[in-house]
C-alpha cells in the first residue's frame, strides 16, 4: 500500500487509526494523504471529504480552546503574584542623590581634550578648507597619457572591422521525451551523469511529492504549491533511472524537461491525483 499511495507506513497506520494528532504540523497536507489513500483502495474521496473537513476543524477549534485556558491561567497567576506583592510591607529604600565630584587630574584631561578640539576646528576653517575650494584650479598641467601599443582615431592603419563573436557549436545530441501511455515516458538521448531539469509550473494549487529510483527526494520539498509557484527537480541521467512526479492535482498544471514542454495526456490533464513516471532508457549514440 505505500508503494501505491507514496505515503510512508506511519503515515499510513496514523491514518488507519485515525491519529490526526500525529499531522499536527502537517494539517494541510492531510486531505491530499487521505485522496491518495481513498484512490488506492478505489474509495470515492468526495464521500469523506465533508467528514474530514469536519474533524479538522473540530481539531483546531480544540486547540485553539486549550491555548486560551492557558492563557487565561497565565494571566490570573500574574495578578495573584501581583496583589500579594502590592500588599507586602514596602522595604524599598530611596537613594540618596550624591553629588558627583570630578578630581583635579580628571578636570586636566577635559580641559586638554577640548583645547585640541579647538585646534583642529581651527586648522580645518584655515588651510584645509581653501585647499579643498581650490582644488580644481590645478596650475600644473598633467601630461597626457599614452599607452603602447594604442593610437587616436585617424592615426596609422585604418581601423579593422569588428569581428562578431562566433556562436558556440549547439550539441548534437538532444533529449528525446516519448510518451507511452497517460502516465508513463521514456527519455533518450540523454548524456551519462548529465543533469536533466524538470521545471514544474503551478496554475492551480497542488500537493506534491518527488521520487528518484523510488526514494523520496529532498529537493524539492514534498509540500503544497500554489497557484503561481514553480518547483524544479534535478536529476543526474544514468540508464534505468525513473523519477516519478506524484499530483495532489494535476489540473492545468504544466512541465518543462531542460525547456522543453512535456506533453501531458488529455485523459489526465484535467484530473486532481496523477502520477507521471520518467525513464531513461538509451543515451546519446556519440
Amino acid at each position: 500500500m505505500s508503494s501505491k499511495t507514496k505515503l510512508s507506513t506511519i503515515q499510513l497506520n496514523a491514518i488507519e487509526e485515525g491519529n490526526i494528532q500525529f499531522f499536527k504540523d502537517d494539517l494541510s497536507y492531510l486531505s491530499y494523504f487521505v485522496r491518495y489513500y481513498a484512490n488506492a483502495l478505489n474509495i470515492n474521496y468526495d464521500e469523506l471529504r465533508l467528514e474530514l473537513d469536519n474533524t479538522i476543524n473540530a481539531y483546531t477549534d480544540s486547540v485553539s480552546l486549550s491555548q486560551i485556558q492557558k492563557q487565561d491561567e497565565i494571566t490570573s497567576n500574574v495578578k495573584k503574584k501581583a496583589n500579594s506583592s502590592n500588599r507586602g510591607p514596602s522595604t524599598t529604600m530611596k537613594r540618596a542623590k550624591r553629588p558627583l565630584k570630578m578630581d583635579v587630574p580628571t578636570i586636566g584631561l577635559l580641559v586638554l581634550a577640548i583645547a585640541i578640539l579647538v585646534s583642529m576646528v581651527y586648522v580645518g576653517i584655515k588651510y584645509v578648507g581653501p585647499m579643498l575650494a581650490n582644488r580644481d584650479d590645478d596650475p600644473i598641467q598633467k601630461p597626457e597619457i599614452s599607452i603602447p601599443g594604442t593610437e587616436k582615431p585617424g592615426e596609422g592603419e585604418a581601423e579593422k572591422p569588428e569581428e562578431k563573436p562566433t556562436e558556440p557549436e549547439k550539441p548534437t545530441s538532444e533529449l528525446v521525451v516519448k510518451k507511452i501511455d497517460e502516465t508513463n515516458y521514456e527519455i533518450s538521448g540523454w548524456k551519462e551523469g548529465a543533469d536533466t531539469t524538470f521545471e514544474f509550473q503551478f496554475v492551480n494549487a497542488s500537493w506534491m511529492s518527488f521520487m528518484e529510483d523510488g526514494n523520496l527526494m529532498p529537493t524539492p520539498n514534498q509540500a503544497v504549491y500554489e497557484a503561481g509557484s514553480n518547483a524544479k527537480a534535478i536529476v543526474k541521467a544514468s540508464k534505468g533511472k525513473v523519477f516519478d512526479a506524484n499530483f495532489g492535482n494535476i489540473n492545468g498544471n504544466t512541465i518543462n524537461l531542460n525547456g522543453v514542454k512535456v506533453e501531458i495526456d488529455p485523459a489526465i490533464a484535467t484530473t486532481d491525483v496523477a502520477t507521471l513516471t520518467f525513464k531513461f532508457v538509451e543515451g546519446a549514440t556519440n
